[in-house]
């Protein structure tokens, strides 16, 4: 539109730049990065003294494309990148949900054989093969203050490799939150 007005106002004042409409387009591509506007206002002046309305035709077509058309175009741009921003993140938590739903899974089916193991009718014989704690650490060895100051232990080490196993779970996640964030601000920068 701004090529047209331009082509039909200031063809004869200046045929370099408004010429006719795709040179004028391409000079108010110029403008668009603020260069040399000056100089066509100032080859306008000095070719026809009454030709000070160009000023105005420049100052309107600046403010409209560089402040309006110019900022909406790269609001829409910083739209679409945080939008595909947006999209990676989710493609990674939802891998990160699946590593978590096998490793869940896994603990299911661990603690499965666990519970199998200990309700499964023994056999006398695999009785007699497995060996207890009570084999190790008897009644007659122990008194009964001793007893239970081992069977806290035990107790307290069973609840460390619990702990022990939540927290390198945890670690793990923290890496791969980690890695994310990194991976993120190197697709940013």
């Amino acid at each position: 539109m701004f090529a047209v007005i331009g082509r039909g106002l200031y063809a004869d004042l200046d045929p370099e730049r408004f010429g006719n409409v795709g040179v004028a387009a391409f000079t108010l591509f110029q403008l668009l990065t603020l260069d040399d506007w000056f100089y066509i206002y100032r080859d306008a002046v000095d070719k026809d003294g009454d030709a000070w309305h160009i000023f105005f035709y420049l100052v309107v077509y600046i403010v409209m494309e560089y402040f309006i058309f110019l900022n909406l175009f790269v609001a829409v741009l910083v739209d679409n990148f945080q939008l595909t921003l947006e999209e990676a993140n989710r493609q990674k938590k939802k891998k990160l949900n699946m590593d978590n739903s096998e490793d869940e899974d896994d603990i299911r089916a661990w603690q499965n054989r666990i519970e199998e193991s200990v309700s499964s009718t023994d056999s006398e014989e695999e009785k007699k093969k497995r060996k207890t704690i009570d084999y190790y650490y008897n009644d007659e060895q122990y008194k009964a203050d001793e007893r239970e100051i081992l069977d806290q232990y035990f107790q307290l080490l069973c609840a460390y490799e619990y702990n022990l196993h939540n927290m390198h779970n945890q670690h793990k996640t923290i890496n791969m939150i980690i890695d994310l964030c990194l991976d993120t601000q190197d697709d940013v920068i």
